[in-house]
């Protein structure tokens, strides 16, 4: 497959309808989008939804998680402040 240039063709062209496709998901979710252009902030939304379904987020800090993706606690803090507004 690495040599192979009709597979990388037919490939390409197979992903180009995932990519549309993939953007208009992504165009009706907002809240998600607000994650999406923040710095970390698709890896804490996926830290949050993970540990959500252990139960194991509570008593989690701002601290922790920014520590967890290398940002800072104003950062994260920023995001999830962000995202609360925008689902009520």
């Amino acid at each position: 497959m690495a040599r192979d240039a009709a597979f990388q063709r037919a490939q390409r062209l197979v992903a180009l309808d995932f990519s549309a496709r993939g953007a208009e998901i992504m165009a009706n979710n907002p809240s998600v989008m607000r994650f999406m252009g923040r710095d970390s902030g698709v890896l804490v939304l996926i830290k949050l939804i993970q540990m959500s379904g252990a139960g194991s987020a509570n008593g989690l800090s701002y601290s922790d998680i920014g520590a967890r993706f290398g940002v800072s606690r104003t950062h994260v803090r920023a995001l999830l402040k962000t995202r609360r507004n925008t689902a009520m």
